[in-house]
């Protein structure tokens, strides 16, 4: 029979105790992370033409459908890379200007088709929110990357469902909306803060690691139950926007196409899609997934960056 002496009973407790209390704290840690652990910014219009440096990459304009450019004011038929996009101005700005320089070093650019009205009138952009959230309910928040440098992505509604998009009505300055979501626009009510024809899309989040496919989608793809699947290892920060166009009129409002295209692709119903190239400074965009979603916090826009 081997005797264990008390002092090293004591020690051998004590370290189970530890191990327990340190195992605690990191579960409760886990526990703490807020689902909606991110930040978002308003992005005003930065240019409208009929280019589209993703599917007609250096095609001088006009070609395609007519286009609403959010981000970046360099944005053009010809933009090849981030610093492409870094030479012009930011219009995304965090609303509580906690931070220096006030855009947050975001000069990604984001991209829609323009709405036209039944009057044959063209909608234009009235204001782009850009939120970035830890994402799917199976992803693991400590373990979430920011997108490559350099990221494109162009993503189609099509009846898709993980795109989660829906049409409703809502305000620019933190309003929030009416909460009636419908499959294709309506008209809203121009006497309350909800008054802009809005849609909403959201963008995969897991990747291969490549910044473009031929595609332009393929190379990312959504979260499932058990999270990112092997063929797309990289679990990324997760976009979506809320796309406000500059009118309360959307009932029977179509989306811009070009006289190629088919004709179906105009319906708001199914054909709403939207277009993403990352341009954050570098290292920016890490630290704002470092303090926000792996910290697990809602920064929501701006007010609660550490």
């Amino acid at each position: 029979m081997v005797v264990i002496p008390n002092r090293v009973r004591v020690v051998v407790v004590v370290s189970a105790l530890l191990a327990v209390m340190i195992a605690a704290q990191a579960a409760s840690a886990h526990d703490v992370h807020e689902p909606n652990s991110g930040w978002f910014q308003r992005c005003s219009l930065a240019k409208t033409g009929y280019f589209d440096p993703i599917v007609f990459p250096g095609t001088p304009e006009p070609v395609g459908h007519r286009h609403l450019f959010f981000g970046s004011t360099a944005i053009s038929y010809d933009t090849t890379s981030p610093s492409d996009l870094q030479a012009g101005e930011a219009t995304c700005r965090f609303e509580a200007g906690t931070v220096e320089p006030p855009d947050g070093g975001n000069f990604s650019s984001y991209w829609i088709p323009d709405l036209k009205l039944r009057d044959g009138t063209w909608a234009s952009g009235a204001q782009v929110n850009a939120y970035y959230r830890k994402g799917a309910s199976s992803i693991d928040p400590h373990v979430v990357k920011p997108f490559p440098e350099g990221l494109r992505m162009l993503i189609r509604d099509r009846n898709n469902r993980q795109t989660q998009v829906s049409w409703f009505c809502s305000g620019l300055n933190g309003e929030g909306n009416n909460g009636i979501y419908r499959e294709r626009p309506y008209d809203c009510d121009p006497t309350t803060p909800f008054k802009y024809v809005t849609a909403r899309i959201t963008f995969p989040q897991c990747g291969t690691g490549a910044t473009d496919s031929e595609d332009h989608i393929s190379h990312m793809v959504y979260a499932d139950d058990s999270g990112c699947p092997s063929s797309h290892p990289h679990e990324f920060v997760r976009l979506f926007i809320t796309a406000k166009y500059d009118t309360s009129f959307g009932a029977e409002s179509q989306l811009a196409t070009h006289e190629y295209e088919d004709p179906a692709h105009a319906d708001p119903g199914t054909g709403f899609h939207a277009d993403y190239v990352e341009a954050w400074q570098p290292g920016t965009l890490e630290s704002f997934v470092d303090a926000c979603i792996r910290g697990g916090i809602n920064c929501r826009d701006g007010d609660r960056l550490p």
